[in-house]
């Protein structure tokens, strides 16, 4: 079963560290492990601590699991594999709610407790053709779950 601090640091490692802004691959200002810079606070050319950086990648990740928790009710998941719906923090942390809800077929997987399915369905994706060694890793973690 894998747990909230496996999936902090499986995203930390697919986003990777920066401690200056950067533009990321759908050309967002972004910083530290994977923040979207929309506050007006973030300066060009500033190198900023990692501490201050992980205090935001916290905060992300929260925000990430609240929005799993809203997708979970909307969708009425709530009863699928803990390990699931950590897999859903860290797909919802690269491209958002809106872009996991996308994922029709998988969710429709999901709520039979079809893991290896969704995985599947997972990977039929332009998530996967953009991030495939990220789409990989996830589907095989979801593919390994049993129904």
């Amino acid at each position: 079963m894998l747990d909230e601090n496996y999936i902090k640091e499986s995203i930390m490692e697919a986003e990777g560290y920066r401690d200056t802004i950067y533009m990321c691959t759908e050309n967002h200002r972004t910083i530290g492990w994977g923040h979207k810079c929309v506050e007006d606070h973030w300066k060009d050319n500033t190198s900023y601590p990692k501490g201050y950086l992980k205090e935001i990648f916290d905060i992300d990740f929260n925000k990430a699991k609240e929005k799993m928790n809203t997708l979970v009710k909307l969708e009425d998941l709530e009863h699928i594999d803990h390990s699931a719906k950590l897999i859903l923090v860290e797909m919802i942390f690269q491209m958002g709610m809106r872009g996991v809800q996308q994922f029709r077929n998988m969710i429709k997987s999901l709520h039979k407790q079809e893991y290896k399915s969704a995985s599947l369905h997972m990977l039929d994706s332009k998530w996967n053709r953009q991030t495939p060694s990220r789409a990989q890793k996830l589907s095989n973690m979801m593919s390994g779950l049993q129904s």
